[in-house]
């Protein structure tokens, strides 16, 4: 691709089936939806850094598709961007991304582990549609914050039911009881509380 093009338009590269392995050079900064989808035969793609957004069904249906970096610029990823990725066996989602969309990785089969963001607040429905062999998520945040995403139900079985580790330890409560004098006047015994730390 000529260093003078800034754009990738709409299904520009679709269904180009021989394609295997494309480098897009870093002057483009926006590519379209269904731009490269259904290209069967690719196996690799390297994006440009300015990218800023996977656009919708980018991806679907890129069979061989086994290795793609998202660039680190990048801030939303589409509705169906990799459905049916057969080949993709772990991706790694950037940090700012905000939320997974709806058919995102959806019958991508082979998906085995998936790196998401402390940034992600949102995961839509069918999003891990027939992600059959996920085993893995790797949530950069803590465990607090991944309870407080919102997941939707619908057909996110294989994500809610794969191994999630968390890359940072919720830290442990602290309850500080200040130190209290006081005396029994009656019988004259003074009792003291000292101050607990971690208490349960």
């Amino acid at each position: 691709i000529p260093e003078y093009v800034t754009s990738i338009g709409d299904s520009a590269f679709c269904e180009c089936i021989k394609a295997k392995t494309i480098k897009l050079h870093d002057g483009i900064k926006s590519i379209g939806i269904f731009a490269f989808a259904s290209c069967a035969s690719l196996t690799e793609i390297s994006l440009p850094k300015g990218l800023t957004k996977i656009s919708e069904s980018m991806f679907a249906t890129c069979f061989s598709l086994k290795k793609i970096n998202i660039p680190e610029s990048v801030k939303i990823i589409e509705r169906e961007a990799f459905s049916s990725c057969e080949a993709l066996e772990e991706i790694v989602i950037v940090d700012g991304v905000e939320s997974i969309e709806t058919y995102t990785f959806s019958n991508c089969k082979n998906l085995k582990t998936i790196v998401i963001p402390e940034t992600v607040t949102r995961i839509s429905g069918y999003a891990f549609l027939n992600c059959k062999s996920l085993e893995k998520v790797v949530f950069k945040g803590s465990r607090t914050q991944w309870n407080s995403i919102e997941i939707a139900p619908q057909e996110n079985e294989s994500l809610i039911n794969a191994n999630i580790v968390c890359a940072i330890e919720d830290k442990p409560i602290t309850l500080s009881v200040p130190k209290v004098t006081s005396k029994n006047i009656a019988n004259g015994i003074e009792v003291t509380w000292n101050a607990v730390a971690n208490a349960e």
